[in-house]
């Protein structure tokens, strides 16, 4: 029924019609005459408000009660400008019901005269579930748009306002192509148009020809209409893009710095096995001089002699170790479970058949662990070594070595935030002070007089890249107690 239709009825029909009409949707009538206050409505209209209709009086006081404080005026505005303009309005506003419950409602209001009698007649629609769909969408996280078979839009989310840069009021009511021209002939819009056609759900990542943005857009569509959900992936893209970048530079480095590994395995392979040969013909062409040639010479000539002989045995250990430094990321052993009960068993009877001081070795049961069988037993025979080495004449060493799982919440190392095996191997030996704590892993970092402590300064460096090939990482403490070695692994 149009406008004028309800204008030329009288009030009688006018409150007949809009009673029936009322039975069959969400919507109800109030019938209001200025000149006095009063306010009319029916069964319906009493229902709606959430009153009993034998019990509450109905007044425009009592109306205005309802209404949200903050839209009072504007449904007071708009009965004024119908009035003086006698032009019809739409406004919407919020209401309380007596439960307390809050309502949205949208008031059609038309202007009636018979004489110079003036009513206002209100239609008061239900839009509350409608208005909560909105905040729903507007508070998504992705954009939103509905269009009808014609591309007309029909809803718009804010996001999807954001990313378009335009109103949602400029938008509704307007075809997409006309409003996006740029879209037409693209990807996307064949996209949109298969959906509407084909009445199948689209999930795609695509640029927006628009703005020249990616999104990752989800469409569906249903009987009289489209919904596209998308959210902007382009910063996503981007750093996309920039990892893809970083990966192949990094595989690139790597591929590098593998060659340089393999060179440097190489040189030093060969220098140590070159030196080997000359050195060893050296020691022994002095030790036939010593034997066939000694009683010409000197005690003192003997004596340089005998130095001369250990500074090559010397190189000849350096060679040795710096081989083991540079074999250990090139080990072609295959990861497998490695019990480290049976690596420290190893170790210890290897110990007892090369030392000749006696030490007392007290263990906790110790984990299966992924593991380089040989890196391990050469990790454990260094520190447990060390522990003999470094002790006071005449002490029996004594090695107690301790297991527990731990988790680190914070540290310096890359690996922070997960579960560790923690291996500790504590002696009683001569320690060191706690400032050379991370310089004793160093290459040839040494603390003690090479005339007291045999050894090149290379083990410690060795076990430290041993921790490292195996996803972990070492420590060291010291007291007047003796030393801790920590061998952390990861669970």
């Amino acid at each position: 029924m149009n406008n004028d239709a309800f204008k030329n009825m009288d009030e009688l029909n006018l409150r007949n019609v809009c009673e029936h009409l009322s039975k069959f949707g969400s919507f109800v009538y109030l019938w209001k005459t200025p000149k006095n206050n009063d306010l009319i409505t029916g069964a319906e209209g009493y229902k709606f408000f959430g009153l009993d209709p034998e019990t509450s009086s109905f007044t425009n006081d009592h109306f205005e009660k309802l209404i949200h404080p903050e839209d009072i005026e504007t449904v007071r505005q708009s009965e004024r400008t119908l009035i003086q303009k006698e032009e019809d309005s739409v406004i919407e506003f919020r209401f309380f019901c007596p439960d307390g419950s809050q309502k949205y409602v949208r008031q059609s209001q038309q202007l009636i005269k018979t004489g110079s009698d003036i009513k206002i007649l209100n239609i008061l629609q239900d839009i509350t579930e409608q208005k909560r769909a909105e905040i729903i969408l507007n508070i998504m996280n992705d954009a939103f748009f509905e269009l009808d078979n014609h591309f007309i839009f029909r809803r718009v989310n804010l996001q999807a306002e954001l990313f378009f840069k335009r109103s949602a009021k400029d938008l509704i009511g307007e075809n997409m192509w006309d409003v996006f021209p740029e879209v037409i002939g693209t990807t996307l819009y064949d996209i949109i148009v298969h959906t509407q056609k084909e009445k199948k759900a689209e999930r795609n990542e695509i640029i927006f020809p628009a703005n020249k943005r990616w999104i990752r857009a989800s469409m569906a569509s249903y009987t009289d209409g489209i919904i596209v959900v998308f959210h902007d992936i382009n910063e996503q893209k981007k750093t996309d893009e920039e990892l893809k970048d970083l990966n192949q530079s990094l595989q690139k480095k790597n591929k590098e710095l593998e060659q340089k590994n393999d060179e440097l395995t190489l040189f030093s392979y060969i220098t140590s096995n070159e030196l080997k040969a000359p050195l060893r013909k050296i020691y022994t062409s002095f030790e036939m001089i010593l034997t066939r040639e000694g009683f010409m010479l000197s005690n003192n000539a003997k004596a340089h002699f005998r130095r001369i002989q250990a500074s090559i045995q010397k190189i000849n250990l350096i060679t040795d170790d710096l081989l083991s430094f540079a074999r250990v990321n090139k080990n072609d052993e295959v990861l497998s479970d490695t019990n480290l009960n049976e690596i420290l068993q190893e170790a210890k009877d290897k110990l007892i058949q090369t030392r000749e001081e006696s030490f007392v070795l007290e263990s906790d049961k110790l984990p299966v662990i992924p593991g380089y069988r040989d890196l391990l037993l050469q990790l454990f025979l260094h520190i447990i070594g060390n522990a003999i080495k470094f002790q006071e004449k005449d002490s029996i060493p004594n090695i107690q070595i301790r297991h527990e799982v731990i988790f680190l919440e914070k540290s310096s190392h890359k690996n922070a935030g997960r579960e560790y095996h923690r291996i500790s191997f504590a002696d009683n030996g001569i320690g060191f002070d706690m400032s050379h704590a991370e310089e004793i892993f160093n290459l040839f970092y040494r603390l003690h007089d090479t005339r007291t402590f045999k050894g090149t300064g290379v083990g410690l460096a060795i076990c430290k890249k041993i921790m490292e090939r195996h996803g972990g990482f070492m420590e060291a403490k010291s007291d007047s107690h003796g030393s801790t070695f920590i061998c952390n692994f990861p669970v």
